[in-house]
């Protein structure tokens, strides 16, 4: 489909801390498979989701340190490249008032621009719900323009000090101040891109504005805000494309846990620590739950919003408690793919987890061969 006839929209959820395989991972492969202990959370959704073993980042290492480039997939050894997010959005972002929406938990860059710099994301769900759907008044939108006009003077000011350096300097720095030149290119696009929506009012939205919990333990309150934010975001097409992590490295109010939700992830094979852990996970797994659920009943002209929704939810480490990252959990669900199966990779860890990034950017209508260290498409994940 062309780019913008349908809205496709994609939603790219990060857990830092992996999740149990043994409870992921069914036994069988291909379509006849029995629900593991996780999946059997998301039976009603069978025919909307793959759950795909046996992919990693080729390259990609050193344990929760491979969490930055899980949306790239760029090698360790080199420099950060771009990611799945921003990389869509050039040919996305156009159809709406936000680009991009990177959001989370915190502690984790996700998002990279084309120079390698990091797109910045928000943790404070309330402050995210205030910029998609606070009505603009002349005051904030005078002040908005303010904004955009003083930071349009620096940036002229900076290009014409950087235009006159140019010639003095070596090739390496040239380099260096071209991959400068395509940064500032992007914050002037993305400028005149804010003015010219500065007129037309924000979405009304049926919802209360999220509190941030209070305490970072909070883990199911923070859970909660991200996905309504997002089901929001996309209800009201504010974006076409958000990427957010789900992290936390101490303490979580969750029953049955009294361990550190990293120490946990640690779990040495040890049963009582296994069995805490789950309970954490669990509740991840009900939270994509209600999410798809949201999707599936929210009417979009002929279509509804799961099937114009891509869910692709991962992690940095295939097995957290010995820091691996192979193998990693995927579960893909939404979309117009060829669900309800389990792909499995055999021998694991010789195809590239961005096999899955070039199958989902040719679901979303844009016109990609490759990306980062894809070989192709991911084999067996067919498109409607």
């Amino acid at each position: 489909p062309e780019t913008g006839r349908e809205p496709r929209r994609m939603v790219l959820i990060n857990l830092n801390l992996g999740l149990y395989a043994p409870a992921l991972f069914p036994r069988q492969a291909g379509r006849d498979f029995e629900p593991s202990e996780y999946l059997g959370r998301l039976d009603e959704f069978r025919d909307h989701y793959t759950v795909i073993s046996g992919l990693s980042h080729p390259g990609v290492v050193g344990g929760h340190a491979a969490e930055a480039r899980i949306f790239n997939g760029t090698p360790s050894n080199q420099k950060m490249g771009i990611s799945l997010d921003q990389y869509a959005a050039k040919f996305l972002g156009e159809f709406t008032r936000f680009d991009t929406l990177p959001i989370g938990m915190g502690n984790t860059n996700l998002s990279w621009s084309a120079d390698g710099s990091p797109v910045p994301a928000e943790s404070r769900m309330s402050a995210v719900f205030q910029r998609l759907f606070a009505a603009e008044t002349a005051s904030s939108k005078k002040a908005a323009k303010q904004v955009i006009d003083r930071s349009n003077s620096i940036l002229d000011l900076i290009h014409g000090q950087a235009k006159r350096l140019e010639p003095r300097i070596s090739k390496a720095d040239q380099d260096k101040m071209n991959e400068f030149f395509s940064s500032v290119r992007e914050t002037e696009r993305r400028l005149a891109k804010s003015e010219s929506w500065l007129d037309t009012p924000k979405p009304n939205v049926d919802a209360e504005p999220p509190v941030d919990p209070a305490s970072r333990s909070e883990f199911i309150a923070r859970m909660q805000n991200l996905f309504d934010i997002a089901y929001l975001a996309f209800k009201t097409d504010s974006t076409r494309i958000i990427t957010f992590n789900i992290f936390e490295q101490n303490s979580v109010t969750v029953d049955g846990v009294n361990n550190g939700y990293h120490n946990l992830s640690h779990h040495g094979k040890d049963p009582e620590n296994i069995s805490q852990l789950k309970l954490i996970e669990t509740e991840i797994i009900k939270q994509v739950q209600h999410f798809l659920g949201r999707l599936k009943q929210t009417q979009e002209d002929d279509s509804t919003l799961l099937e114009r929704t891509t869910v692709l939810l991962t992690s940095n480490l295939g097995n957290a408690s010995n820091h691996s990252n192979r193998n990693l959990p995927v579960l893909l669900a939404g979309g117009r793919f060829k669900h309800g199966q389990h792909l499995v990779f055999d021998p694991p860890d010789t195809t590239p987890l961005c096999n899955i990034f070039v199958s989902v950017l040719q679901q979303l209508g844009i016109e990609a061969d490759s990306f980062g260290t894809s070989t192709g498409t991911l084999n067996g994940l067919d498109l409607i």
